[in-house]
């Protein structure tokens, strides 16, 4: 054993030579490092081991990359050697695919979507609401129906939320309008036209 009260200075190699031996740090040797022929071991058992640096690399014995992190800068993750994941002053990136179990947003939380920010969806705490502010939005089913489910009633209306397009009532009539006005709507016992009905 060694046993030092100040500074240990060694111009050379500090050599533990056994499996059993330690280096103990501390009043109450609360830093230890060894290795027990498998594995070797940082431990601390007093309050929060910290590692400082400006940057400071985990890296594997042949230099691949683990986790990357810049002084006042990102943290960033990687698979093989390959950055997956990245923090900024944003937010986060992830490069590649993210999955995940569940992702949840809380109310007037958007998702965005494009370059531009083009497609939001959120909640407002009264509705939910897909906008989309270029181009068109395409709902596509390539493999089987498409289908639009509501408790209530089903409105297909102008973006001012203004003008009826199509009405379908939960248990009654569907209307159809034109520039805001009704001219077809089924009823219990067929169906009634307001205006000309034109047949070609």
């Amino acid at each position: 054993n060694i046993t030092a009260t100040g500074n240990i200075v060694a111009s050379g190699h500090l050599q533990i030579s056994n499996d059993t031996g330690k280096l103990k740090l501390g009043a109450s040797q609360d830093l230890q490092l060894y290795h027990d022929s498998t594995h070797s071991y940082i431990t601390n058992d007093t309050g929060t081991l910290r590692v400082r640096g400006d940057d400071i690399r985990l890296q594997n014995k042949n230099g691949e990359t683990f986790i990357k992190n810049t002084s006042d800068s990102s943290v960033e993750l990687y698979f093989d050697n390959s950055k997956k994941f990245e923090t900024d002053s944003n937010g986060v990136t992830v490069i590649g695919t993210l999955r995940t179990d569940q992702f949840r947003l809380g109310d007037g939380e958007f998702g965005y979507f494009g370059n531009d920010l083009d497609l939001q969806i959120y909640h407002d705490g009264s509705n939910s609401i897909i906008d989309n502010n270029t181009g068109d939005l395409i709902i596509r089913g390539d493999a089987d129906d498409v289908k639009i489910l509501a408790e209530d009633d089903i409105l297909l209306r102008d973006n001012d939320d203004s003008t009826n397009f199509i009405h379908c009532i939960n248990g009654g009539a569907v209307e159809l309008y034109f520039n805001g006005t009704k001219r077809f709507n089924t009823t219990a016992t067929g169906a009634t036209i307001t205006g000309v009905c034109n047949t070609t």
